[in-house]
């Protein structure tokens, strides 16, 4: 076809089969993916791009699925993180669309997951570049509008801060379902539709946000096909289908993993969440600050996004592009015959674009009525609502305005000549405003030989789960990602770790009321590890904030004599074995009386009084885990709670769930005792009630209850004494829920 000619409709469209063109575009964006992440082809082995943050999640992730890919999958999701909760690997993408293809590289010899990261992040670009080379091929029947669309959706500026997420720079399966899709319209072979079920399976393993990402452009490119099929729209309906139920079919077991991990931990994200991570229409216009200054011409031309700088804040795609794209507009709007397909992905660049907005849509911070469609999927498609990042849905906004950019090509002149340099100026613009000055590419050469014999001690001895000091503040410190990419050198479960959700019981230890942090109840805490299963302690001195406490965790630990076995000291870290725990001295109770044995008492048959807060008493019998009862202020020693029955029960259990603002509201020295009819008073359970905490938030890390088990009693009465002392946490029960048990059988 010459230059300016109308292009081929769909219908007759050709795949670029040419071997040597083929060749030319991979080679192509490969050494633009060179020259974009320069020098990281140079330390495959030794840097990571970004920080120390996601990037190591990912590698981690990487290093995992090849070891499980060499053992047949066996044990994939039970991940060594976050102990003592299952299915880890759930808690966040598992990448395997990404490690089947990068696990030969973990495999070889001196090879390592930082090397496979590394490479698949330069892969991403030649992916992103070829695939909507080939679509942009397919719309215009053009090599140079290809091209054109091609560099535009590698090098779209938006792309730059999301360095440090591998899996949304592997966007580029979505344009080569597209182009297979649109090739079976075009009257291919059926095998077209294998082709885009293999390239589906690709990009949902590759980022499961892309589910329903990709699903904006896909179900609009299908629509139209079946709306222009005529008499074979049945028939490929049909065919569709078949596609769509082999596709649902391999997806199930990933997506029963995740619905068991969702409804097991309550993995849900909050309107806050998604209130936060939603773009505003602003930050279309705020451009990243990562390339080169002159060329930061987004500011200058739109307001300041209200959004923080980041992937949320930065969506501007780039100026030459957005110009281009206006072009390609303009000929859909002007002469729609040469770009028929131009309203399919201007309409779902408008469906995405309102979609990346999320629930509560807002210009410059201030509300817009156009949500609706957002909060439909929120309540009503599966999984929806466990997106956290709408602004995401911009990449498929991105993907219009790189096929509309390919258009524009088309109001070029038939000279030869000038469209060569025309397109050759408008790559270089692109390219100048989507290539980053630099990247930030830290080392890891210290990561990855500090401390190693530690490491591999640990290895050799296999004592089983492990527990990493400091935990480090799971919202901001990076410590978790590099306990965890060590994991893959000692191969112990640990319990930190970082990932898309949160661990109840690592934000416990590592948050304000860990129980490693009341020196004075130190000792308990340690019994607690023990109970879960935790073998082996490691302090880092060198991470804590406060040095302080370092040398106060590590006198705690040594004074343990009863429970740490041995201490190994190596130049950085210490490694403390503890003895296996002897078995729980209030075990018996619960093993005696199965669940068929007991009986719940109602709460209507219970009435409840304080000395402290009494106004808030009812608060605990009401069912609301969010409404509590606390005492007037921290723990005094001296607050009771008398929980009185219609008549006398053999109360074998006391139930307080716990919610997560409560967790550090635990009784740290609780006396219960039980009142005869008689009115005789007999104590039943005394100690700090730490133990039954950590296990309640290892059962069941939704509700955390504090299960307390009761010896054989006649009680008309509970008297629920708090004797312990803090300096500042209150007493507080969210719900309270008592048992009585059948104990004839």
């Amino acid at each position: 076809m010459q230059p300016g000619e109308a292009p081929r409709a769909a219908s007759h469209g050709r795949t670029p089969s040419s071997r040597v063109e083929a060749a030319a575009v991979i080679g192509f964006f490969g050494l633009l993916a060179i020259i974009a992440t320069w020098p990281l082809a140079k330390h495959l082995g030794t840097v990571i791009p970004s920080d120390l943050g996601d990037p190591l999640l990912v590698a981690w992730v990487l290093g995992w699925d090849a070891d499980r890919l060499k053992h047949a999958f066996h044990g994939l999701w039970d991940a060594p993180i976050l102990f003592p909760y299952v299915k880890t690997l759930a808690f966040s993408e598992h990448f395997l669309g990404i490690a089947v293809w990068t696990a030969p590289l973990v495999w070889l010899r001196g090879g390592s997951p930082l090397v496979a990261y590394n490479v698949a992040l330069m892969l991403s670009i030649v992916l992103a570049g070829g695939g909507a080379y080939l679509l942009g091929r397919e719309l215009t029947g053009r090599r140079d509008a290809a091209l054109v669309s091609g560099i535009a959706f590698a090098f779209c500026q938006a792309r730059l801060p999301h360095t440090a997420h591998l899996q949304m720079l592997m966007i580029g399966w979505t344009p080569l379902m597209l182009w297979a899709l649109h090739r079976y319209f075009a009257g291919a072979s059926r095998w077209m539709l294998v082709v885009f079920a293999f390239f589906w399976i690709e990009q949902t393993g590759s980022n499961l946000y892309t589910l329903y990402l990709s699903a904006v452009p896909i179900v609009a490119v299908i629509v139209h096909g079946l709306w222009q099929s005529g008499p074979l729209r049945w028939r490929r309906l049909g065919e569709l289908a078949i596609t769509g139920v082999f596709m649902l079919t391999t997806f199930a077991p990933v997506a029963l993993v995740y619905r068991d991990v969702r409804e097991r931990y309550g993995l849900r994200r909050s309107q806050q969440d998604i209130d936060n991570y939603s773009a505003d229409v602003s930050a279309y216009g705020h451009g990243s600050a990562e390339i080169v200054p002159h060329l930061a011409i987004a500011p200058m031309l739109f307001r300041q996004s209200v959004k923080p700088a980041g992937p949320e804040g930065e969506l501007f795609p780039g100026l030459t592009i957005l110009v281009l794209s206006a072009g390609g507009l303009a000929l859909v709007v002007l002469r729609r015959r040469r770009f028929p397909l131009g309203m399919v992905y201007i309409g779902s660049g408008i469906v995405a674009l309102l979609l990346s907005l999320g629930a509560a849509p807002a210009g410059w911070g201030k509300p817009l009525p156009i949500g609706a469609l957002y909060r439909f999927l929120y309540a009503h498609a599966p999984g929806f609502d466990g997106l956290r990042v709408p602004s995401r849905f911009s990449t498929m906004v991105y993907l219009t305005l790189a096929v509309l950019a390919g258009a524009a090509v088309l109001w070029l002149p038939r000279n030869r000549a000038v469209t060569r340099a025309v397109v050759a100026a408008v790559i270089v613009l692109t390219l100048l405003e989507g290539i980053p000055q630099s990247i930030p590419m830290p080392s890891m050469v210290d990561l990855e030989r500090s401390d190693r014999a530690a490491y591999r001690s640990i290895r050799d001895r296999s004592e089983g789960p492990m527990l990493e000091l400091p935990i480090g503040d799971v919202d901001s410190s990076l410590v978790a990602f590099r306990y965890q990419y060590l994991s893959l050198t000692h191969h112990q479960p640990i319990m930190n770790g970082r990932s898309g959700y949160y661990s109840a019981m690592q934000n416990f230890f590592g948050g304000p009321a860990s129980p490693l942090l009341e020196f004075e109840r130190f000792g308990d805490g340690v019994r607690a590890l023990r109970d879960l299963g935790v073998r082996t302690v490691t302090v880092h001195p060198g991470f804590f904030d406060d040095s302080a406490v370092a040398v106060s965790v590590l006198a705690a630990l040594r004074a343990e004599s009863s429970q740490v076995i041995e201490e190994e000291r190596f130049e950085r870290m210490h490694i403390f074995s503890l003895a296996a725990s002897s078995g729980w001295e209030r075990e018996p109770l619960r093993r005696l009386l199965p669940e068929s044995d007991l009986r719940p008492v109602a709460s209507s048959s219970m009435r409840v009084a304080a000395n402290q807060g009494g106004e808030r008493v009812s608060r605990m019998l009401d069912g609301d885990l969010d409404t509590r009862w606390f005492s007037d202020g921290h723990q005094s020693g001296q607050e009771v709670v008398q929980i009185t029955f219609d008549r006398p029960h053999d109360i074998a259990r006391l139930r307080f769930s716990t919610s997560e603002r409560s967790t550090g509201d635990y009784p740290r020295d609780l006396q219960v005792e039980s009142v005869g009819a008689d009115g005789q008073i007999r104590p039943l359970f005394r100690g700090n009630t730490v133990r039954e905490l950590v296990d309640g938030i290892a059962r069941d890390p939704v509700n955390a209850p504090i299960d307390i088990w009761l010896p054989a009693n006649t009680s008309a009465a509970i008297i629920l004494r708090q004797l312990g002392v803090t300096h500042t946490w209150q007493w507080s029960i969210d719900e309270m829920t008592a048992w009585e048990a059948n104990r004839s059988r």
